[in-house]
């Protein structure tokens, strides 16, 4: 957050000289490096990987949830819009690196896979389906239970939403049933 203050100050100060420039560089450069190195974070507990969920967008399809997305994906185009234009009109490379970065890193939203290990859930999030930029790990103690019915597979954690997969999207879903029942109760 501070860089991002800095970058704004320096951007008003300097009327995007080359201090603003090296700023922008500055951010740019280190989202990446926290990308980089969120993805190699193993977290505690992790051990061997005995399923494999698949991926899926964030939390739910309830309409407010989608509504919400809507208006962001659309307020993040208009950035990305107003920064390309102003790249294009005023010879600013500093507006096609932000777009391109609001772009990356804001529209695709965020997807994430779980994967069921001996020690509980590990979800790792996804920027573009590609670079992963967040690893959480649910022990098996603060899961609620699992709900199984013919065509879906409900997870329920004690924080944040449920998990909710579509059972023919899983791939030896048998599998993933038999280890939820030896590790949680059913609900």
């Amino acid at each position: 957050m501070g860089l991002g203050l800095w970058v704004t100050w320096t951007g008003i100060q300097s009327g995007a000289g080359g201090r603003y420039q090296f700023a922008i560089a500055s951010v740019f450069l280190a989202v990446v490096g926290w990308a980089v190195m969120a993805g190699r974070e193993q977290p505690p507990g992790d051990a061997e990987t005995l399923a494999t969920l698949p991926r899926t967008t964030e939390s739910g399809d309830d309409g407010r949830r989608r509504q919400l997305k809507l208006v962001v994906d659309v307020a993040v185009l208009v950035v990305v819009a107003g920064l390309f234009v102003r790249a294009a009109v005023l010879s600013d490379p500093s507006g096609w690196l932000f777009g391109g970065l609001f772009l990356v890193v804001f529209l695709p939203g965020t997807r994430s896979q779980v994967r069921v290990t001996d020690g509980g859930l590990v979800t790792t999030r996804y920027v573009c389906w590609v670079v992963p930029f967040d690893l959480t790990h649910t022990p098996w103690m603060q899961v609620y239970g699992y709900e199984a019915t013919d065509d879906r597979l409900r997870i329920a954690t004690e924080f944040g939403p449920d998990l909710v997969y579509d059972l023919d999207r899983i791939d030896n879903s048998e599998r993933v049933v038999r280890i939820l029942d030896d590790r949680v109760p059913r609900l």
